[in-house]
């Protein structure tokens, strides 16, 4: 097979991605257009599935040249594949052997896009708000923690007390995102800015008229998006600016590209990927490394089924849990992370100094999991784990103690409704 360059060539070596197009020597169905990664050999003819027979038989039968038309990294030869089957129609015309005009190129939706568009144009309204009202409406989760990181609030906090015009200047600047009415009439939810409006809260208090820009997305428009869209916006009001803002974690951004690719049916190497992490403003070495935290993920079992999230418990919920739920004049309970067993017996032994503890016949051992990677440890972790709790409570009874009857709880972390149910039926 011949090889013609249509474009202008470049060394093997700089050669990431070129788009190309088989010509037959031949009347009617002659020509075959697609996408390969690295320097053109001849030896590549596509990857037809309709036509694959006819093709196949064609190209044994007939002299055929391989035009390389477009060279550059491979989310450009993506586009550039795209615009080509569409601008020639490939799929509906009897010359091509392509099935599809969209090739290997699958753009993010048109309503996520478009949105973008509205935010950043300012098409949607801004309304100045009170914070007050703001700090009653609830926030979607888009980092990977629970809370706020209580050193950049106070960070925040300093440079309000030094200029108090630093909150309607700098934290004033980009207005707050929020779904409207996300929680039933008037109940809006807050996708960003989560440590400037409790910067506020702290050094105004709760009752402060003082005002901050908001942005509403109106409901018909946030309904069409998909829980990784929505994820994605508060993220991208948290990327990194020079101001320091709390900047958004790289660990949210590659667990949100995860479920992305899952859901998608695409790996780390999709250029709506590489166009998502350049959104965010990371740089090329920062692209690369996050694109292989992902596609690690992908391969990783995560112990999930497919509807269900995983939800972290924090330290003070599952001490909440413990105290509402399993202590009483006759229980005793401790709570234990998954990813911290080794601490449980400092905590436990430090207890048993109380009097009243002591006196206690039950003991409550109350699991919990503030992350993912713990949790699936867990299960071979557990064992050896309650074997030395055991083994240590037969001590006590063996050395003339009662020693307790323990018994096991865990706080499930798997959460089976899907985000966004509840909000469509508002």
């Amino acid at each position: 097979m011949k090889i013609n360059w249509k474009c202008d060539s470049v060394l093997e070596s700089e050669c990431a991605y070129h788009c190309y197009l088989v010509k037959l020597d031949k009347r009617g169905r002659n020509k075959y257009m697609g996408s390969k990664i690295g320097y053109p050999d001849g030896t590549y003819i596509g990857s037809v599935v309709t036509h694959r027979s006819a093709y196949r038989k064609d190209l044994a039968e007939y002299s055929s040249e391989y035009q390389v038309l477009f060279t550059g990294n491979e989310a450009e030869c993506r586009k550039f594949e795209q615009d080509y089957l569409h601008d020639n129609d490939a799929r509906g015309s009897k010359e091509y052997y392509n099935e599809s005009n969209s090739g290997a190129y699958k753009e993010e939706s048109k309503h996520f896009i478009s949105c973008l568009e509205a935010i950043n144009s300012k098409i949607y309204d801004v309304v100045d708000t009170e914070l007050s009202v703001i700090i009653g409406w609830k926030t979607y989760q888009v980092r990977a923690e629970d809370g706020v990181d209580n050193s950049h609030v106070n960070w925040l906090v300093g440079k309000i007390t030094d200029n108090q015009q630093y909150w309607s200047t700098t934290l004033s600047e980009k207005p707050l995102i929020a779904l409207e009415d996300f929680d039933g009439k008037g109940k809006h939810r807050r996708l960003g800015k989560n440590h400037t409006v409790a910067a506020g809260l702290k050094y105004f208090g709760k009752d402060a008229n003082i005002p901050l820009p908001v942005i509403l997305i109106p409901k018909k428009v946030w309904l069409k998006l998909s829980e990784t869209d929505l994820e994605e916006i508060g993220q991208l009001d948290n990327k990194q600016l020079d101001f320091k803002p709390k900047e958004q974690d790289p660990k949210s951004i590659i667990n949100n590209l995860v479920k992305v690719c899952k859901n998608e049916g695409i790996n780390q190497d999709d250029p709506k990927i590489r166009a998502k992490l350049e959104r965010q403003g990371f740089t090329s070495q920062e692209i690369k490394s996050h694109k292989l935290a992902i596609k690690k993920q992908i391969l990783k079992p995560t112990g999930l089924g497919p509807n269900e999230q995983f939800v972290k418990c924090t330290k003070e919920s599952a001490l909440e849990e413990a105290n509402n739920a399993h202590k009483d004049k006759d229980h005793h309970c401790v709570i234990v992370s998954s990813g911290m067993l080794r601490g449980f017996f400092n905590d436990w032994t430090a207890s048993l100094s109380n009097k009243t503890v002591r006196a206690k016949k039950n003991l409550i051992i109350l699991y919990f999991h503030n992350g993912i990677d713990a949790w699936n440890n867990f299960g071979s972790n557990r064992v050896a784990f309650e074997k030395k709790l055991n083994d240590m409570n037969l001590c006590f009874k063996e050395q003339g103690g009662t020693g307790f009857n323990i018994m096991y709880r865990e706080i499930s972390p798997i959460q089976k409704r899907d985000l966004l149910e509840g909000a469509e039926a508002a």
